[in-house]
């Protein structure tokens, strides 16, 4: 269930909502009559085992992942994404302590397994990532989502996701699959009936769940998690015949308890609720939660019912690599899917890994610490990673790439970059990148940067640039925070938790995620030269070189499909080409200058960007003017992108080093042309 997105917003809107009948509110007014049990002492909503929450991803080892959390406390230790959507288990976990004790039983059952069983349960399944579902569900819809849904190793953690309440009540208490009521639909409106069975049950000793919706009523989805908040009441109390007041557990996920009037208008906040009765002996806690018993930093639970691993041997595939070591490579490696600018202290910083990517890269049915050849590649895992420390360092190959990082000769640049340097990158002001060749295509994903430089600055965007996630090996200065994704870091230096209020996800050198091939010059023997002078016109095609191109004012050169050669590149002001075939294959080498100042007549950019490849291997920047179609590798140079007064740039970048001057326009086009 995710109850609390809005866990802080709870306790500031409580606070406001109900300010207007408690203000007469005395302590020790003597009308005040109190009953129920009003003994239950809040758990908050902390990680409180060593299972392991690989949803994490990337905020493995920032959230701690694999360790009992320190008490929450708004200020110093604030909800993290997990702790932020366990209102509906810590209800569960306060209500197990509390009939355990009520029957002279120390309470044990803990929070992680509420958390890690309710989800692993097969009706949980059919609520996770309700983001991305449409309620109510089908039973055929339901099935089918069941059936695709992450293994148990990761849906034990989700990020957002519902649970079967009932269920886990009857669970946990041990007993039948309690009604939920709804304030709305069985009481027809009719408040102080509803109120009435509180009191009865409260009078009885039996703790109430109630779910509470954070916004209007009329905007509260019934099938959707996203705008409510589970609670126990355990108490009531009377100041006047028409005045009743009702205890609240765990308002705000950090325990925190209170006192509210909710007759009248402020009704409509309490969403359903389920009356708590015959509990006898309640579940008590699993013992392989608590039992590690090959000491390899796993827990039983976890080997034995969601990594199938083997709880009695550290190296469960005998590929030389303890378990957890494989268990954390990959999950450090999973990025979380974050909004933009949502990740703040205090409230929920991303979404969370929803679907494994490298947990079984070969796609074998497999999980690394069940498979001694993660890649399939034909070399042991331990025979790639030399030093078996779940990095890939100096000499080492990558377990869970069969390339070692090699692209193909299609597209040396990844796919989801735009701007990919070796060296700085300099996004200026009112710089705007596009995932698309459309203005509409706006850079939410597939249209990141991505910067090698260590020393200086490696990456530095200018004040009202919009572009997409930033991945850096050095320094980073970031003016605008109101149009960037995330910024991820990868370095042995520390870097700020923030660069103006954007989180920055600093990772181990060792992990970034890019590999780019060398590239070396065409050899070019031949002296021929070709010359377009005014007036006159020329084509390249086929597989040919050149030792010069040169195309004066008022000349024309038609490109073919082909793949051509020349150490010298000139294309005077004034000068034009023309695509015959724009979405069919061109590919220039250009070995040692190059000036393109030529105009393009051909209007279709799109077509043009997705047939043409330049590479440029000499040293002078390249100074690209005027509108430009087609991807660009130049490692050992400058690229500068809008200079001039056209400043729309259609393809796929790479340089030594970029710079895109200012309110220039980049459209991600990967090269991709006909065959």
């Amino acid at each position: 269930m995710s109850c609390s997105r809005i866990a802080t917003i709870v306790l500031l809107l409580a606070t406001i909502i109900f300010a207007q009948n408690r203000s007469d509110y005395r302590p020790g007014f003597p009308e005040y009559r109190i009953g129920g049990t009003d003994t239950i002492i809040s758990s908050d909503g902390r990680k409180d085992t060593r299972l392991l929450n690989i949803s994490l991803g990337e905020l493995a080892d920032k959230r701690m992942w694999d360790t009992i959390h320190a008490p929450l406390d708004p200020k110093t230790r604030p909800l993290d994404e997990d702790e932020g959507v366990r209102c509906w288990a810590i209800a569960i976990y306060n209500l197990n302590h509390y009939y355990r004790m009520a029957n002279g039983e120390k309470g044990n059952l803990t929070l992680d397994e509420i958390v890690a069983l309710g989800h692993m349960y097969e009706d949980a399944q059919a609520f996770y990532d309700t983001a991305t579902t449409s309620f109510p569900l089908k039973y055929e819809d339901w099935r089918e989502k069941v059936n695709s849904s992450p293994g148990p190793a990761l849906a034990a953690f989700p990020m957002n996701s519902g649970n079967d309440e009932s269920y886990m009540l009857s669970w946990a208490l041990n007993i039948p699959r309690p009604k939920k009521y709804s304030t709305n639909d069985d009481f027809q409106g009719n408040q102080k009936l509803a109120a009435q069975m509180w009191i009865d049950s409260l009078s009885d000793g039996k703790p109430i769940y109630v779910s509470q919706c954070y916004m209007k009523r009329e905007e509260c989805n019934p099938e959707s998690w996203k705008y409510k908040h589970a609670m126990l009441i355990d108490g009531y109390r009377y100041r006047n015949a028409d005045s009743i007041e009702f205890h609240f557990i765990n308002i705000d996920n950090y325990g925190k308890n209170e006192w509210r009037t909710l007759l009248g208008k402020n009704w409509y906040f309490i969403y359903s609720f389920i009356i708590i009765s015959g509990v006898d002996s309640v579940r008590a806690t699993l013992p392989e939660v608590h039992v590690d018993s090959d000491s390899d930093g796993i827990m039983d639970f976890d080997e034995l019912y969601r990594f199938a691993s083997r709880y009695d041997s550290k190296d469960s595939d005998g590929d030389g690599i303890d378990d957890k070591t494989e268990i954390y490579s990959y999950v450090i490696r999973e990025n979380i899917s974050g909004k933009k600018n949502v990740f703040r202290p205090g409230i929920l910083k991303g979404h969370g890994v929803t679907q494994e990517f490298f947990a079984d890269i070969d796609k074998d049915g497999k999980r690394a610490e069940n498979d001694d050849d993660s890649d399939g590649d034909g070399i042991k895992d331990g025979e790639e990673d030399l030093n078996h420390n779940g990095f890939v360092d100096v000499g080492e190959t990558d377990p869970y790439d069969k390339n070692n990082g090699e692209e193909s000769p299609k597209n040396e640049i990844p796919n989801n970059i735009i701007i990919y340097s070796l060296d700085y990158i300099r996004i200026n002001d009112g710089d705007s990148l596009f995932k698309g060749s459309s203005e509409n295509s706006q850079c939410t994903d597939k249209c990141d940067i991505a910067a090698e430089a260590k020393e200086n600055k490696s990456i530095d965007v200018g004040t009202g640039a919009r572009i997409g996630n930033v991945y850096s090996k050095g320094p980073i200065q970031i003016q605008s925070k109101k149009t960037i994704g995330t910024v991820r870091y990868y370095g042995n230096s520390h870097v700020n938790d923030s660069i103006n209020d954007i989180i920055v996800f600093s990772h181990d050198e060792r992990l970034w995620p890019y590999h780019i091939s060398k590239f070396s010059a065409k050899a070019i023997k031949t002296k021929a030269e070709k010359i377009v002078r005014a007036g006159e016109s020329d084509t390249l095609k086929g597989v040919v070189s050149f030792k010069t191109i040169k195309v004066e004012a008022g000349g024309k050169l038609y490109f073919d499909e082909g793949e051509i050669s020349v150490k010298n590149l000139q294309l005077d002001a004034g000068s034009s080409i023309d695509f015959v075939k724009p979405d069919f294959s061109m590919i220039l080498h250009v070995n040692q200058n190059i000036q393109w100042n030529a105009t393009t007549e051909n209007r279709n950019v799109d077509f043009i960007a997705k047939g043409l490849k330049l590479y440029y291997y000499g040293h002078m920047p390249f100074i690209v003017n005027g509108v430009w179609a087609g991807t660009i590798i130049a490692p050992h140079a400058e690229l500068v992108l809008g200079q001039t007064e056209n400043k729309k740039f259609y393809g796929q970048f790479l340089g030594k080093g970029v710079t895109v001057h200012q309110y220039s326009k980049v459209f991600r086009v990967p090269f991709n042309p006909k065959k």
